[in-house]
């Protein structure tokens, strides 16, 4: 796929600077409104995305605990899967 080719290619031009280290790439990369498409059309129960901030979250009282807080913040600063060194090659 195209989105992971630029960290393909980093990887396979200085193989030893990456020997041993994980790098998490994942394939496609869709929207939030492409996902809610594609669910809809798998399921055929009409499905919507609704983004939520730190300070939505913590409204809803299932929401609101500690462990899930911390969740969201991490994946709102990193992402999926955190700073890692192929973000400055390919940032999405």
């Amino acid at each position: 796929p195209k989105d992971v080719g630029p960290i393909v290619v980093a990887i396979l031009e200085d193989r030893e600077a990456w020997r041993g280290k994980v790098v998490p790439v994942a394939g496609e990369r869709i929207t939030f409104g492409e996902a809610a498409k594609i669910i809809t059309e798998a399921t055929g129960v009409h499905t919507t995305i609704r983004i939520l901030d730190v300070e939505t979250v913590k409204e809803y009282s299932a929401l609101n605990n500690i462990v899930l807080l911390d969740s969201f913040r991490w994946f709102v600063e990193y992402r999926y899967y955190g700073q890692t060194e192929a973000r400055a090659i390919s940032p999405w």
